[in-house]
């Protein structure tokens, strides 16, 4: 049996499992990698920028990655390269509207990744891989079952006496 796959025995009782193969990777595109992970305030404006005038955002954010922007290139040099030549796209392409709508896609790449980049590091635990939802067995054993309290009430309550 391949390791991504779920046995007959798995799949009689209902339960779904995921298998995830760790030699798989999320690939990314030659521009995406490049793509400045900047402040969300910066990100903002550059979005904006690359919805009034196309590709200015993207050459904004291209001089961003030298003082307070991350990328997913090997260097700074490879990525800045990368953002100028998708600069000069989205303004040459913008005749036919091409470069116009990809540098607002582009623009909205740049708020997204600032979110993402805000939202990891205001988590203060790793997320479950696997949360287990109830079933109406697990209800009435829930009923039955005396009150857990969490370590953090505990400590509370040791504090309070």
């Amino acid at each position: 049996m391949k390791e991504n796959e779920i046995s007959g025995n798995d799949a009689s009782q209902g339960e779904k499992k995921m298998f995830v193969n760790e030699n798989d990777k999320v690939k990314t595109g030659f521009f995406h990698k490049a793509i400045p992970i900047m402040p969300k305030f910066l990100a903002i404006i550059c979005c904006i920028f690359n919805i009034l005038i196309p590709g200015l955002g993207t050459l904004i954010s291209s001089f961003s990655i030298f003082c307070c922007a991350k990328h997913k290139c090997e260097t700074n040099k490879k990525a800045f390269v990368t953002n100028f030549l998708a600069f000069i796209l989205q303004l040459c392409s913008a005749v036919i509207l091409i470069g116009w709508v990809w540098s607002i896609k582009y623009g909205l790449l740049f708020v997204h990744l600032s979110d993402k980049t805000e939202e990891d590091s205001s988590l203060d635990a790793e997320l479950p891989i696997y949360v287990r939802r109830h079933s109406s067995m697990d209800a009435s054993l829930m009923l039955n079952a005396k009150p857990r309290l969490s370590t953090i009430a505990l400590a509370k309550v040791k504090e309070e006496t």
